[in-house]
């Protein structure tokens, strides 16, 4: 299982363990998805990933009948590293642009 730091994103094969219901017990299921893209939170307790704070990367294991559980890392294979998230979570302000377009050919003046 190769490492992850905090707020890495990478391109990867990984392995989830989850528990799901199946008849009147508690089955642990083992799903692998190749070749996807996930990023660790910076505050996260990495490999238990809690569904409140992953729900897009859960859904993705089975696509007709979405989990909403919470899921364990097991093994994570590394093809690409790609970077890290933005920490920042504030907004950048527009201004509006002061340039005024030509009626006729469109251009700006």
């Amino acid at each position: 299982m190769d490492n992850l730091d905090p707020g890495e994103i990478v391109y990867c094969d990984i392995t989830y363990q989850y528990e799901r219901p199946f008849r009147n017990r508690m089955k642990k299921e083992v799903n692998t998805l190749r070749n996807v893209v996930f990023g660790r939170e910076y505050d996260s307790s990495y490999p238990y990933l809690d569904y409140k704070t992953y729900f897009r990367d859960i859904k993705k294991i089975n696509k007709k009948k979405p989990l909403k559980c919470d899921v364990t890392v097991i093994d994570l294979k590394v093809h690409a590293r790609t970077g890290f998230k933005n920490k920042s979570n504030a907004y950048t302000q527009v201004k509006k642009s002061e340039q005024i377009r030509n009626k006729i050919t469109g251009s700006y003046e």
